[in-house]
C-alpha cells in the first residue's frame, strides 16, 4: 500500500491515535428536492416519500426515509458514548477503549473505487473479486475499526412497530422478527466474508466480530422471539461465534440501551449504562488482538477511509441522484452550512404563499420560517405593484421589523421606494393613507398578543 495513503489519512484524522473519528462526519438523510420559483426566488421543495417509487425515478422510498432516522439514532448514541472517553477499562491500555474509527453506510463497492487509484487498487484485494460468489455487493451500516479489538460489523434493522408506527399482535410481529433475523444473519455473514477477503493480503489479519442493532425491539422481545425459535438462536450463536449455550441477546443493541425514538438527542444515563453492558459484552470481554498493532490500524483505516476509498453522504438534487465526497470534519461543517444556505419551503409554507387569503395568521415556535413567508409573500406584492406596509406593533418587535423592512429595500432595490415602514403611532391614519382600493398590503412580525 501507499505511504501517501497513510500520510493523507494522517493528515485528516490527526489524533487518529488519541480519539474516536466517525466517517462521514455528519448523517445527510435521503431527500430529493423539486425547484420551484416564488417571488422569482429558486425555492427547493421537499419531495414527498411514496411507499413504492417507480424504478429509473428519484423519488424516495418511505422506508428510506425511517432508516435513515434510526441510523442517525444509533450514530447520536454512539457518539456519545465513544466520545466521553474510556469505558473504564483497566490496565496500560485503557486510553486505547475510545480510539477506533467508525464508518458508516460504506458501499462495498467504494472500496478502493476511486478511478485515479485504480492500478494501485488492482494489487490489492476487493469486494469484486467475490461477483462470482454474489458478494460483491452490499453495504456496512456500520463498520468500526478499534484500535485494540480489530473489525466490528454493525447491521442496523429497523423493524418493529416502534418503526412502523402500525400496531401488531405479539404473534405477528415476532413472526416478522424472525423471518428478518435469517436474512440479518445472511447479511452479517457477508459482511464478514467480504472484510476476512479484502484484508487478507496482510501480514497479521484482524479478528472480525458482528453485532446486531435492533432500536425498535426491546431485549425481553428478542429473547422471546429466540426462545421460540432455537433454530435461529442457533444461527446467531455461530454468527457471532459463541457456543449454543451463550445468550446472543448481550451482544445485540436494542431499544433498551437507546435514546428514545421521538427524542433521539437525549443520551440520558441509563442508555449510556445500557451501551458500556452492550460494549464490554461484545469487545470488552475479548482479549487485545495481537494483529492490531500501530501500523495495522493505520494500514486498516488508510483502506477503508483513505484517498482510493469513497468516502460520501447523499446530495440532494431536484433533477438527480448524487453525492459528495465528505471526509472530514471540517468538510461535515462546510457541507452542512452550505445546505443551510439553500432556501428551502415545506409543503405546507408552499401552500400558504399559494393560497390567497387576505388575512393569514402564522404560529409557531423560534425557527420554523415564519419571517421567511412574510418576505416573501412582500416581495410578491411588490412585483405585482403594490406598496407594502411594515408594521412593529411595539418596541419589541422594532428589530424584528426593521430587519425585514431593510431586507425587502435589499432584495429588490428598484421598489424599494415602495416598501413602508409604521410604528405604532398614529398606526391607524398612516395605513388609511396607504390604502388604495380598499387593499391594504400589510406584513406585522412578532405580533403583541397581551
Amino acid at each position: 500500500m501507499s505511504k501517501e495513503w497513510r500520510q493523507d489519512v494522517l493528515k485528516w484524522y490527526p489524533d487518529l491515535h488519541e480519539r474516536a473519528y466517525f466517517v462521514p462526519p455528519v448523517y445527510m438523510k435521503r431527500i430529493n428536492y423539486n425547484v420551484e420559483h416564488i417571488a422569482q426566488q429558486q425555492v427547493a421543495v421537499p419531495r414527498r416519500t411514496v411507499k413504492h417509487p417507480p424504478k429509473g425515478t428519484f423519488e424516495v422510498n418511505e422506508g428510506d426515509e425511517l432508516e435513515d432516522h434510526e441510523q442517525q439514532r444509533i450514530l447520536h448514541c454512539l457518539k456519545k458514548f465513544f466520545g466521553r472517553g474510556s469505558a473504564s477499562v483497566p490496565g496500560d491500555n485503557a486510553d486505547y477503549e475510545k480510539v477506533m474509527f467508525v464508518l458508516s453506510q460504506l458501499q462495498f463497492t467504494s472500496y478502493l473505487a476511486e478511478p485515479c487509484f485504480a492500478p494501485a487498487a488492482k494489487k490489492m484485494r476487493r469486494p469484486q473479486d467475490l461477483r462470482k460468489e454474489n458478494k460483491d455487493r452490499g453495504d456496512f451500516d456500520i463498520l468500526i475499526i478499534h484500535r485494540r479489538y480489530g473489525l466490528m460489523a454493525a447491521e442496523i434493522k429497523s423493524v418493529g412497530t416502534r418503526f412502523t408506527g402500525k400496531p401488531e399482535s405479539e404473534e405477528s410481529e415476532d413472526k416478522t422478527l424472525a423471518s428478518k433475523l435469517k436474512r440479518i444473519i445472511k447479511q452479517l455473514d457477508k459482511s464478514e466474508d467480504v472484510l476476512r477477503h479484502v484484508t487478507g493480503d496482510m501480514r497479521n489479519n484482524p479478528r472480525v466480530t458482528k453485532t446486531l442493532m435492533l432500536p425498535n425491539i426491546t431485549t425481553s422481545q428478542l429473547q422471546r422471539v429466540l426462545k421460540d425459535n432455537p433454530a435461529i438462536k442457533k444461527e446467531l450463536c455461530a454468527c457471532f461465534g459463541i457456543a449454543d449455550t451463550e445468550d446472543p441477546v448481550c451482544l445485540c443493541l436494542t431499544s433498551d440501551q437507546v435514546s428514545d425514538r421521538d427524542r433521539f438527542w437525549e443520551v440520558t444515563d441509563d442508555v449510556m449504562k445500557g451501551m458500556d453492558q452492550w460494549w464490554k459484552a461484545l469487545m470488552t470481554s475479548k482479549r487485545e488482538d495481537p494483529a492490531m498493532t500501530k501500523d495495522v490500524y493505520e494500514e486498516l483505516v488508510a483502506k477503508f477511509a483513505g484517498p482510493a476509498t469513497t468516502v460520501e453522504v447523499f446530495c440532494p438534487s431536484a433533477v438527480s441522484k448524487a453525492s459528495k465526497v465528505v471526509r472530514t470534519e471540517g468538510e461535515g461543517v462546510s457541507e452542512t452550512a452550505a445546505r443551510y444556505m439553500d432556501f428551502v419551503l415545506h409543503q405546507g409554507q408552499v401552500q400558504i404563499l399559494s393560497c390567497g387569503e387576505r388575512l393569514v395568521y402564522l404560529t409557531g415556535p423560534p425557527g420554523t420560517g415564519k419571517t421567511v413567508i412574510l418576505i416573501l409573500q412582500a416581495e410578491k406584492w411588490l412585483r405585482d405593484g403594490h406598496d407594502v406596509c411594515v408594521v412593529s406593533m411595539f418596541s419589541e418587535s422594532m428589530a424584528a421589523s426593521l430587519w425585514m423592512y431593510h431586507s425587502l429595500q435589499t432584495k429588490c432595490p428598484s421598489l424599494a421606494q415602495k416598501v413602508h415602514f409604521h410604528g405604532m403611532d398614529d398606526l391607524v391614519n398612516n395605513l388609511a393613507l396607504r390604502t388604495k382600493n380598499d387593499h391594504l398590503y400589510v406584513i406585522v412580525d412578532e405580533v403583541n398578543s397581551r
